[in-house]
């Protein structure tokens, strides 16, 4: 038998033999693996930042939305950047 570059590959059960002495090493080099399921710590991490934030003011995304329809709302880019930052550098 001819492998793609030429070489004869080895005999059936001496590639059996060295790929399982090979698998047993890759398996035994591996850490044991984690429990599928949601990371709880996570989770809480997140629920605590929900309850921590402000509320949405529902009426003032109703003055946004009606001001965007009508083409009076004016974005103010540098107000918008400042934010940005200030947001940025609290959470880092």
């Amino acid at each position: 038998m001819i492998d793609g570059l030429g070489g004869r590959l080895p005999p059936v059960a001496a590639r059996a033999a060295a790929g399982s002495a090979a698998t047993t090493r890759a398996v035994d080099a591996v850490a044991p693996v984690k429990p599928r399921g949601p990371d709880l710590s996570a989770l809480a991490v997140a629920a605590r930042e929900m309850a921590s934030a402000p509320p949405v003011d529902a009426a003032k995304v109703d003055r946004i939305k009606s001001a965007i329809a009508v083409g009076n709302y004016k974005v103010e880019p540098d107000a918008v950047a400042e934010r940005m930052i200030a947001t940025d550098l609290r959470r880092g």
